[in-house]
């Protein structure tokens, strides 16, 4: 995003306000009407760039989790025996002093027997919310978020695209790509020759008849079969909503998020899918794309 560099009298890197060293900056989105406005705060990024340009400054930011993908551990450490992946989740993220909200739906799920903290830090955080069946996101309330990730074909949506003068999509090209596809996952076992997997065998992509499209997953943070199989299955089912992705060009709602259940109504398309990509402009007077994937 690009800031002015002078604020009330303030040259932002001058004074150190603004910059790379740990610095977070709050993303505040603007929305009106003719008749109301709304002003609500989009969530906190780490800044991982700043670069003068004249009377403004260029950030680059990412999600807050880059604190702990850049924290790498000694060695492999255990998890205690009675911990939630909540609880762990919770420990790892205030050992980068970073705060979280859960959705209230998250199921509390013990940590897999065996499961150890790897020097990878990012990589475990990876596989316990793998395991949880949650997805991250940026928040409002914290530093990030986790949301459930969904099991069902939505029958609803929450949010609605049409198209026409009166509709919000400005194009929606429908994109077939087999590349994206995977109806097989295997997952490897650490210091096990077992490998756990996860085959789609109902719908048009059965491997029967569509054909084996494998994502071969290596960890080291694996060390039960169960953990596993649970991981080899909840990719099985995200690897399938891109099954079809159909990118809407539209007006931005920063109210979307990932996974929401939409419709989309154009002369090719009146189909409920879910939400698997968003990119968003942070400059007025721009479209964002909203990628919809249809799910078997």
């Amino acid at each position: 995003m690009v800031i002015p560099r002078v604020v009330d009298g303030k040259d932002l890197l001058e004074t150190n306000l603004v910059g790379s060293d740990g610095h977070r900056v709050t993303v505040t989105a603007h929305a009106e009407t003719s008749t109301k406005s709304w002003d609500w705060v989009v969530g906190t990024f780490l800044v991982t760039r700043a670069e003068p340009d004249g009377p403004s400054i260029t950030l680059d930011g990412v999600l807050a989790t880059q604190l702990i993908l850049d924290h790498k551990g000694r060695a492999a450490r255990a998890v205690s025996k009675a911990s939630t992946i909540h609880m762990a989740v919770a420990r790892l993220l205030n050992e980068d002093r970073l705060t979280a909200w859960t959705d209230p739906r998250l199921a509390t799920v013990e940590v897999p027997k065996g499961f150890t903290i790897g020097e990878d830090r990012g990589e475990s955080l990876h596989d316990l919310v793998t395991a949880w069946g949650a997805h991250v996101t940026v928040s409002p309330v914290a530093d990030i978020a986790f949301h459930q990730v969904p099991t069902k074909a939505p029958s609803t949506p929450d949010v609605e695209f049409t198209e026409g003068e009166s509709g919000t999509v400005v194009d929606a090209p429908i994109t077939l790509d087999r590349s994206q596809i995977h109806n097989h996952v295997t997952v490897r076992v650490k210091d096990q020759t077992r490998v756990a997997e996860a085959t789609q065998t109902t719908g048009r992509y059965a491997v029967q008849s569509f054909g084996y499209r494998t994502l071969t997953i290596e960890t080291d943070s694996i060390s039960r079969y169960a953990q596993a199989q649970l991981m080899a299955l909840t990719e099985l089912h995200k690897g399938l909503l891109r099954a079809v992705t159909v990118p809407i060009e539209a007006v931005p709602d920063w109210r979307v998020e990932p996974y929401d259940a939409a419709r989309l109504t154009t002369e090719d398309v009146n189909a409920i899918g879910r939400i698997t990509g968003i990119d968003m402009p942070l400059i007025a007077g721009e479209t964002a794309v909203f990628d919809l994937g249809l799910e078997v």
